[in-house]
């Protein structure tokens, strides 16, 4: 996954003429939006759909394709990834959800891009690469 990543990104760069992600005035995919989570719709779990990169998607390896993330009425969340269950807590700060695990104690920020009765669509918070916020996690 990881490599499909690196490429899509690295072509994507070539063909923006070696343009930091950053750097895009005209690109909106990145930007954070102001919207307000409704709990009512949040509280249920979520299964991994697809990610896409400025607007390219990208398939879900097939170790993916079990992921979820399950919120809870209680604020707390299980989630599956690549075969590896987490628990935790979690709290919404205006349109940003905090993951906290329960065992490492590590926090985890995601921003939501979309979020209604049919799909949940978040970016990863990871102050040491600006340029994840371009990536776009899609849940169903």
């Amino acid at each position: 996954m990881k490599i499909s990543i690196a490429l899509i990104a690295l072509s994507s760069l070539i063909f923006l003429g070696f343009t930091p992600l950053s750097d895009l005035s005209k690109n909106n995919e990145g930007e954070t939006l102001n919207i307000t989570i409704d709990h009512q719709v949040l509280h249920r779990k979520w299964i991994l759909s697809h990610y896409d990169i400025l607007g390219q998607k990208i398939a879900l390896e097939e170790q993916e394709k079990k992921d979820y993330i399950h919120f809870k009425n209680d604020q707390t969340y299980i989630s599956l990834s690549e075969g590896q269950l987490d628990k935790g807590q979690y709290k919404v700060q205006k349109s940003s959800i905090v993951m906290t695990n329960s065992t490492q104690q590590g926090e985890l920020k995601l921003n939501v891009k979309k979020l209604d009765q049919t799909q949940l669509v978040i970016t990863i918070e990871d102050p040491s690469d600006p340029d994840a916020k371009y990536f776009n996690i899609h849940y169903k």
